[in-house]
């Protein structure tokens, strides 16, 4: 089942989303799932650098637990790295 699902496409509607809703940080979310899964990797790094970066968004667990994933299946599992 999960084989006939494209998440590079889901991926893409999420971003389309985002260009009108900025601070949509559940879509965010499921950006970096979507690319995690569709093995973009640095995509998804990059997306998510730039997401915590962006002054006007307030902290939110949820939005740094999945950049945590992404150091993570990068290969950055290292504490303090």
């Amino acid at each position: 089942m999960n084989e006939d699902i494209d998440y590079a496409k889901a991926a893409s509607y999420c971003n389309s989303i985002l260009k009108n809703c900025q601070v949509a940080i559940h879509y965010m979310c499921l950006r970096v799932k979507f690319l995690l899964l569709s093995n973009q990797l640095h995509e998804a790094k990059s997306f998510v650098d730039e997401v915590i970066k962006r002054p006007e968004l307030p902290y939110n667990s949820y939005l740094y637990s999945w950049r945590a994933r992404v150091e993570i299946y990068t290969g950055r599992d290292m504490v303090g790295e």
